[in-house]
């Protein structure tokens, strides 16, 4: 399961979507793999070789599963953060 390292607090991924589209965002390079954008109010994705995931449903450790726009307004997931798969 995906997981981002914000500080000593990881975030499982519960639930994503591909993005049709390219994202609004500048051109995607290869370090970006894992990298977490912010499209509009609300919204979270993660880049995805030359495409993103949009992400709809996160968790805190011990917390509950919470859409994507309740979890951002609580949590400190900001644009350029890393997701990353637990090694």
């Amino acid at each position: 399961m995906p997981w981002t390292d914000q500080g000593q607090q990881a975030s499982p991924v519960r639930q994503a979507s591909p993005v049709r589209q390219a994202p609004p965002m500048r051109p995607v390079h290869q370090g970006d793999c894992g990298r977490v954008f912010l499209p509009g109010p609300g919204e979270a994705a993660v880049v995805c070789g030359e495409r993103a995931l949009a992400l709809l449903e996160l968790q805190k450790p011990g917390g509950r599963r919470l859409p994507v726009a309740e979890f951002l307004r609580g949590a400190g997931l900001a644009e350029g953060d890393r997701f990353l798969l637990p090694g």
